[in-house]
């Protein structure tokens, strides 16, 4: 990975694991390009920065491949990730191959910005208790029949962006008893069950329009 104050100016380079730790310590570091595909899994605690995932693939087999929450001890330090991919064909990926596992985690008052990508797991996205996340765009996918490609206990804004289960999975999206999800645009798309699955909380879908 490279890295660095912008998307124009990136003169550090080294792994992914160094960039985030950077990211966590170094309130300049606002940007992260990776350069390579990468087989392990993360946890981003601290930093506010923009992960580009330029055209390459983050994925493992673990329980999550990228686990954004706020740094241990330091309550009320922000961490908010924003993950796109400014790759020609904007095939830059997130994936975790292990059945129940998430692609992204988003817990402890941590906060994920998705503006494009691709994110596959048995849940696409786990949005956890105090977390919150915003897609703006991208694609979330799952074939898994036993979790919903969205999972959202915490804050969910959906703006944008695709949520796709696949022929075999459960549903696109399911909400717990104290999150809220707010649904204004973008593509909810179930190959075989019902679009939106069983649900709790507070679920806006008021504005929502395809």
């Amino acid at each position: 990975a490279i890295w660095g104050v912008s998307a124009e100016s990136l003169p550090v380079y080294g792994s992914l694991s160094d960039a985030f730790r950077k990211a966590e310590s170094n309130d300049s570091i606002k940007y992260i390009r990776l350069q390579k595909d990468v087989a392990e899994n993360y946890i981003v605690s601290g930093g506010v920065f923009t992960l580009d995932l330029n055209g390459n693939t983050i994925s493992c087999s673990d329980e999550y491949t990228l686990n954004i929450q706020e740094k241990e001890g330091e309550e009320g330090e922000e961490t908010q990730v924003t993950l796109t991919d400014h790759s020609i064909k904007n095939s830059g990926m997130v994936i975790c191959t292990y059945e129940g596992s998430s692609a992204i985690v988003v817990s402890n008052n941590a906060e994920a910005i998705i503006e494009n990508g691709i994110y596959e797991g048995a849940r696409a996205m786990d949005v956890r208790t105090t977390g919150s996340a915003t897609i703006k765009g991208g694609v979330f996918q799952s074939d898994s029949a036993t979790y919903a490609t969205i999972h959202n206990n915490g804050t969910l804004l959906m703006i944008g962006g695709r949520v796709v289960a696949g022929a075999n999975a459960a549903s696109c999206l399911k909400t717990g008893d104290n999150s809220t999800t707010t649904i204004k645009s973008g593509k909810l798309i179930n190959r075989a069950n019902s679009t939106i699955g069983y649900h709790a909380g507070l679920l806006d879908l008021s504005d929502y329009s395809t």
